[in-house]
């Protein structure tokens, strides 16, 4: 039987979702000049070299936006790796797609968390997507179905967990909300979807979380 207090929940998610998906298809373009654009090559080649890449891969780049890290992803995992980019925003994903297409690729517009993979990815890439997830939680638990049993899973953002939430709470409600949480929140969280953190570090430029399934 159905609670009406789950309903209540799934509509709330609902609409967290689409106002994120309404911001980033807003954002879509200046994000492609100003963000993407900007950041330079030397510094998506040296994130790249943290994702421990290797040809004949699966890797899911959740949250790909305009596709910053495709073409280094496709360069790593030859021919014989697949690369599953996946965006809430069907105007970031246009512009992924413009770009960069081709039979090892494949774009899906659709909320990560809800994307049914079993045992599939061997890199799960988090690139300034976390604080964008409105429940955390749920989305842990999915990544570490999404994942092969040695497959690892990475959170990373080129700034401070500081510099990351003091930026998102000068964004339109919802996004002011969208924070990277704490070290002993992130811990428990990991731990509650099964998953067990290698690497985290917190630097003054830098956020980064290597994990696999516990």
């Amino acid at each position: 039987m159905i609670k009406f207090s789950d309903v209540l929940v799934e509509q709330a998610y609902a609409q967290e979702i689409k106002a994120r998906r309404e911001f980033f298809n807003a954002l879509a373009l200046r994000w492609e000049n100003e963000f993407d654009q900007g950041e330079g090559k030397s510094v998506w080649a040296e994130i790249i070299d943290l994702f421990d890449l290797k040809p004949g891969q699966v890797v899911l780049d959740a949250g790909c936006g305009s596709g910053c890290l495709i073409p280094y992803i496709l360069e790593r995992i030859g021919e014989e790796g697949k690369l599953i980019a996946v965006d809430i925003s069907e105007k970031m994903l246009a512009l992924a797609r413009k770009k960069w297409s081709g039979p090892h690729v494949f774009f899906i517009q659709a909320d990560v968390s809800q994307l049914g993979l079993i045992r599939l990815i061997d890199r799960l890439i988090c690139f300034r997507l976390f604080p964008h997830l409105p429940d955390k939680r749920k989305a842990l638990l999915s990544f570490c179905q999404y994942l092969k049993r040695e497959g690892q899973l990475f959170i990373v953002h080129p700034a401070s967990r500081k510099q990351v939430n003091d930026f998102h709470a000068n964004l339109p409600t919802p996004l002011c909300r969208d924070k990277l949480p704490d070290k002993n929140e992130m811990m428990v969280l990991f731990r509650m979807a099964g998953l067990n953190i290698i690497d985290f570090w917190e630097r003054e430029n830098f956020y980064f979380i290597r994990a696999k399934i516990a």
